[in-house]
C-alpha cells in the first residue's frame, strides 16, 4: 500500500540488535529521516549484549505508516540523564 509515496512499511531496527547511529542510517535509508533516541535505564535481567542497542521503536516493524513521521528509538543505557 502506497499513497504518493510518503507510506512506507517501517523496517525492523530491534532485531538486529544494532546502535543507533546504524538503525538511524537504515531508517534514512527506508525514507525516514524524524529520528529520535530515547534513553531506556539497563535493569537486573535484561539480556545481555543490549547495552547501547536499540532495543524497542515506535511505529513497529512493519507499521506502513508517512515517512514524515517521527520514529523513536529506545537505547539501552547503563543509567540515563
Amino acid at each position: 500500500f502506497r499513497s504518493n509515496g510518503q507510506d512506507a512499511p517501517v523496517p525492523d531496527v530491534v532485531t538486529p540488535n544494532q546502535n543507533y547511529n546504524d538503525a538511524k542510517s537504515a531508517l534514512e535509508a527506508a525514507g525516514f529521516t524524524n529520528v529520535t533516541q530515547v534513553c531506556e535505564e539497563a535493569q537486573p535481567g535484561d539480556p545481555p549484549g543490549t547495552l547501547d542497542k536499540v532495543v524497542a521503536q515506535n511505529p513497529a516493524a512493519g507499521s506502513v505508516v508517512n515517512k514524515g513521521i517521527q520514529v523513536t528509538l529506545s537505547v539501552r543505557k547503563n543509567s540515563c540523564p
